[in-house]
């Protein structure tokens, strides 16, 4: 090694230059299309109960008295949401049924998602709907109500409050009041060449922080959209599949609705299935406005390494080497080489010099 190398190598050992292969970080939202109702309290001192809307007559769903609270759409798409009650005093069940609400699905962002299912809006509306009784135990007085009444959140909170006013024809008016709560998770998407890790978290009707892990390949379709196809979720202890499938591009976000096999395990029905997915990717390395989600930037192949041995003459910072018959340019940890128009700088893990190109 001549002199001029050896010195210019002892600078540039301490610059380490790479291609960072590192993977990169997206934000993932994933929207309930459905919600919790948490137990009622009646004008009569009672306690109001939710479960599964199953359109039938029958006793509710249940698992050993244990229910889901669910309130669903009664279709994709509709502003009428259905779930099944029951109304139980002191000694027990005395009156189940089924509710109809109509809930406005204002959706003013335009992201799929109707506004009073978003975490972060604020929701203050009123709702209408009826009630339906299928059983009353000998002795009770009830009918089919008319309903009225409201819900409300705060902007940023999971968890608001209903309120019920019942008009009974023939028999007067009663009222029942509540909790209830969004569905929602948010967390991150780690991405590599074709392979996610998904880490999500969201507070359940307890107060509980639950989260979602998830690793999985992903494919892409075009610019404008990702395929995930089916993701097994490990959710406290217990796997949730949510069907993904393929999500559409509108800028840096990719979006589209999921359907989950059993979004609550803990019942044996499938409850809480419907979602929408937004993932926002503020990754953009070829800066031409298409997140790298869906355009990864392809690494060009190095040119073969520049060979400095042999003798030189230098009138610094330009240098003559007799091997390549060239002339070269030292600029800091860089030489430009007048033959093939390139900078090069030198890399320690393979003692050579690299085109920067």
């Amino acid at each position: 090694m001549n002199h001029l190398k050896f010195l210019i190598y002892i600078v540039s050992s301490f610059v380490y230059l790479s291609i960072s292969l590192a993977s990169k970080t997206a934000s993932i939202k994933a929207y309930g299309m459905q919600v919790s109702l948490g137990v009622g309290s009646t004008s009569f001192g009672d306690s109001l109960y939710f479960t599964s809307y199953d359109g039938k007559s029958s006793y509710p769903l249940n698992n050993s008295n244990y229910i889901s609270s669910e309130l669903k759409p009664l279709s994709k798409g509709s502003n009428s949401y259905v779930t099944d009650y029951l109304i139980a005093d002191y000694s027990g069940v005395y009156e189940y049924g089924s509710v109809t609400l109509n809930v406005s699905n204002t959706d003013t962002d335009g992201n799929g998602v109707p506004d009073w299912l978003q975490k972060e809006k604020s929701v203050n509306q009123t709702i209408t709907g009826n009630s339906y009784v299928h059983y009353q135990s000998p002795g009770s007085y009830s009918s089919n109500a008319n309903l009225s009444g409201s819900l409300t959140r705060s902007a940023g909170s999971s968890n608001g409050y209903y309120s019920l006013n019942y008009s009974i024809p023939g028999l007067g008016s009663a009222t029942a009041s509540g909790t209830w709560y969004v569905g929602f998770y948010e967390g991150t998407v780690e991405y590599e060449q074709n392979s996610v890790s998904i880490n999500a978290t969201t507070i359940d009707s307890e107060g509980y922080s639950l989260t979602a892990k998830s690793s999985s390949a992903y494919s892409i379709n075009n610019t404008e959209s990702v395929n995930f196809g089916d993701v097994n979720f490990e959710i406290n202890g217990q796997t949730v599949k949510l069907s993904m499938g393929s999500l559409s591009r509108s800028g840096n976000s990719y979006s589209g609705f999921a359907t989950a096999t059993d979004g609550e395990p803990d019942t044996s029905w499938a409850d809480y299935i419907d979602w929408f997915v937004v993932i926002t990717d503020q990754n953009d390395q070829d800066n031409d406005g298409i997140p790298d989600l869906s355009d990864p930037v392809e690494e060009s192949t190095p040119a073969p390494p520049l060979n400095l041995d042999g003798w030189n003459w230098y009138k610094w910072p330009w240098v003559y080497n007799q091997t390549t018959k060239g002339w070269y340019y030292y600029h800091l940890n860089s030489v430009w080489s007048n033959n093939h128009q390139n900078w090069f700088s030198w890399d320690n893990s393979t003692s050579s010099w690299i085109s920067q190109n």
